[in-house]
């Protein structure tokens, strides 16, 4: 598994994204690099936070694997994209909240900006999780042909981490479709990106997004998987929430993968 890299910015809720990554780290045998974002390199809060780090690097007991610790200057988000890249990171985490107004380009309710800026898939922790009881990911989607490219780069990641995965879609008045279309959907879907072992959910509810949260009060030792679709500011997961959102409003992990536009050439 490609290295993973973790965002921090020392708050309780950037500690929980640590170590949720050191636990993922362990059980899938990768490297994993924490790091540390600043506004400026002349930012003077960042040297009593490179002394944090520092601690944190030294205390004994925080897991098993070792890990590096980096600073990088951020001007725009997109230099985060690029350091993610430039690392090979093959999975980012992040905490859903951050604890200033320096730091909250990354963390807060602006999580959803590095969601929709980060090519790799996007874990976002809101509580402390233990990772060992982690056993299935529930991917939600539409299944159309658009989300398998993105999805088949994630599913060597559950495979390293021995999860079973569930595959769940919600059918609403709006968006009605037959039974079958749906299981021709999701058989398809689970053929291109190579899926053999997998259950499958179809769901009817007047909104999807409340539909996945019923489903997920269910699967308290699972992680919820959902596209982000690129178009802006304003993205939106499928069933028209996005991944920031949708961990507001459960407990477990979200783990976020973008959906990138696909843009037609004139003949």
């Amino acid at each position: 598994m490609n290295p993973i890299v973790c965002f921090t910015d020392f708050s309780a809720v950037a500690d929980q994204a640590m170590d949720a990554a050191l636990q993922i780290s362990e059980r899938c045998q990768a490297e994993m690099y924490l790091v540390h974002a600043t506004g400026s390199i002349s930012d003077l809060s960042e040297i009593e936070s490179e002394m944090n780090l520092l601690k944190k690097t030294r205390r004994e007991g925080v897991g098993k694997n070792s890990f590096k610790r980096k600073t990088i200057a951020v001007e725009k988000i997109g230099d985060l994209n690029r350091e993610v890249e430039r690392l090979g990171a093959g999975m980012v985490i992040i905490g859903s909240r951050g604890r200033n107004r320096t730091r909250d380009v990354f963390f807060g309710s602006t999580t959803k900006r590095a969601i929709l800026n980060i090519d790799k898939p996007v874990l976002i922790i809101k509580e402390s999780t233990d990772f060992d009881q982690i056993n299935n990911v529930v991917i939600a989607s539409s299944f159309f042909r658009e989300t398998q490219a993105p999805f088949s780069s994630i599913i060597p990641i559950i495979e390293s981490c021995n999860l079973s995965i569930t595959l769940l879609k919600v059918i609403t008045p709006e968006n009605f479709e037959t039974f079958g279309q749906s299981q021709f959907a999701i058989r398809d879907f689970a053929k291109k990106v190579g899926l053999s072992d997998y259950d499958v959910h179809i769901r009817n509810h007047d909104k999807r997004e409340l539909g996945i949260e019923e489903f997920m009060k269910d699967r308290a030792n699972s992680i919820l998987l959902v596209g982000t679709h690129e178009k802006g500011a304003l993205s939106s997961v499928f069933y028209g929430s996005s991944a920031d959102q949708l961990s507001k409003h459960i407990k477990q992990p979200v783990l976020s993968v973008l959906i990138k536009k696909t843009i037609q050439k004139s003949q």
